[in-house]
C-alpha cells in the first residue's frame, strides 16, 4: 500500500485560471521512454476549450511526444496521442464524451507490443469503463517512441493549454493495466505493480508535491493554487 497524509490534509490544485498553470515532473529514467504505460487520475472541468491538456510528456527537445486532452471545439472529444517513430498510436472518443463541473476519472493505456491506444473513463457513481471512439484506438506497428523530457500535467511544454478546473489524483503505471486494474484503482489508490508516479495535488500546498510511489518523481507547481480533493475516494 501507499502511505499518503492524513485525510484533513486533503486537497487538489485548481489550474486555468491562467494559461501558463502547471506541475511539472523533471525526466528521470523511471518515466522516460516507456514502450507501455497506463496515466490516470481525477479531473473536474469547471469549463471546456479546445485542447485543454489532462497531461503531457515531451522529449529531450521539447516535442510532444504523447499526450491527453479535451477538445471543447471538436464536440467535446478525448484525445490520446503517442508520437512514435512510423506510424503514430491515437485515440479520439466519440463527441460529447467529457462533460464540465462533476469529477471524473480518466485513465489512458498504451502498449507498443499490442499496438493500441485507450481511454477510459468514470465518475464518481460510475465504474471506469472504455469509451466509445470517433477514430484510432489501435494501430499498425510505429516503433519506439522517445519521450525523455518533462512530464506536464495539466498543461502541455507551451504553457498556453492549462487546465480548466481542479486536478486531484495523477499517477503514471510503467505497463499497460487491464480494465479490472483500472477499476481497482479508482476508489482506493495503491500501487497495482509498476507504479513510477504518484501526486495527490495540493496535499502539500504549492510546493513540491511529493511522489508517494517512491521513485523521486515530484512535481514543481507553477500559478496552479490550492483548491478542493476529490471526495468519496478512500486511501490506505
Amino acid at each position: 500500500l501507499i502511505l499518503v497524509p492524513a485525510r484533513e490534509a486533503r486537497a487538489g490544485l485548481t489550474f486555468g485560471a491562467v494559461s501558463s498553470d502547471r506541475v511539472e515532473i523533471a525526466a528521470s529514467a523511471s518515466t522516460n521512454t516507456l514502450t507501455a504505460f497506463t496515466v490516470f487520475g481525477w479531473y473536474y472541468a469547471t469549463a471546456l476549450a479546445t485542447d485543454d491538456r489532462f497531461w503531457t510528456k515531451n522529449n529531450a527537445a521539447a516535442a510532444v511526444r504523447s499526450r491527453a486532452s479535451q477538445k471543447a471545439g471538436n464536440g467535446r472529444t478525448m484525445d490520446f496521442f503517442v508520437d512514435r517513430a512510423t506510424t503514430d498510436c491515437a485515440a479520439t472518443s466519440a463527441v460529447n464524451t467529457y462533460t464540465a463541473n462533476v469529477w471524473k476519472f480518466v485513465a489512458y493505456v498504451y502498449s507498443e507490443s499490442a499496438n493500441l491506444c485507450r481511454v477510459y473513463l468514470g465518475s464518481l457513481t460510475a465504474p471506469v469503463a472504455e469509451v466509445s471512439y470517433a477514430s484510432g484506438r489501435d494501430s499498425g506497428s510505429g516503433g519506439t517512441v522517445t519521450a525523455d523530457g518533462i512530464l506536464f500535467v495539466g498543461n502541455d511544454s507551451s504553457a498556453i493549454r492549462a487546465f480548466d478546473g481542479q486536478i486531484a489524483t495523477f499517477a503514471v503505471v510503467n505497463r499497460a493495466l487491464s480494465l479490472a486494474e483500472i477499476q481497482a484503482v479508482q476508489f482506493r489508490p495503491f500501487n497495482p505493480g509498476g507504479l513510477v508516479v504518484h501526486l495527490e495535488l495540493g496535499w502539500a500546498g504549492t510546493g513540491t508535491q511529493p511522489d508517494l510511489s517512491g521513485n523521486a518523481n515530484s512535481g514543481t507547481v507553477t500559478g496552479a493554487t490550492v483548491g478542493v480533493h476529490v471526495p468519496k475516494v478512500r486511501y490506505p
